[in-house]
């Protein structure tokens, strides 16, 4: 073989175990000696109420006041006007159906407004009905 092609392949042959060493030497260091950055904490969860919870919350205060609370048809959330004031204070806007004395279902509408106080406890501010 001739001289000056072993002496390439040579150079090749280092250079490649040049590199393998300076691509494993970081990768050891880091895997077993490197000491592991701390962890910060993340913010505890902030606790908000949402738009579903204050319509059952409203919804919830209306059917006791009911002659027939379990004949009252409510809306889905999606066809219900939920505005969001601030972080946790709702008003809710919508209608229902109920049943009067002559068995007619009678719509009403009805103004909510709601305050999510935290740990999933609300308070009432406002309910207007008008049937």
């Amino acid at each position: 073989m001739n001289p000056k092609k072993r002496t390439w392949k040579n150079i090749g042959i280092a250079l490649l175990v040049v590199s393998i060493i300076s691509l494993a030497v970081p990768f050891i260091y880091f895997s077993f000696f490197a000491e592991a950055a701390p962890v910060e904490s993340s913010p505890p969860p902030v606790d908000l109420g949402t738009d579903y919870e204050a319509y059952e919350v409203c919804k919830s205060n209306i059917t006791p006041l009911l002659l027939n609370p379990g004949e009252a048809v409510f809306p889905i959330l999606a066809d219900v006007d939920v505005r969001n004031h601030t972080t946790n204070d709702f008003v809710i806007n919508s209608y229902f159906q109920n049943l009067n004395q002559d068995g007619e279902y009678v719509p009403t509408i009805f103004m909510c407004r709601v305050l999510y106080v935290g740990h999933d406890l609300w308070e009432l501010e406002r309910l207007d009905l008008s049937y």
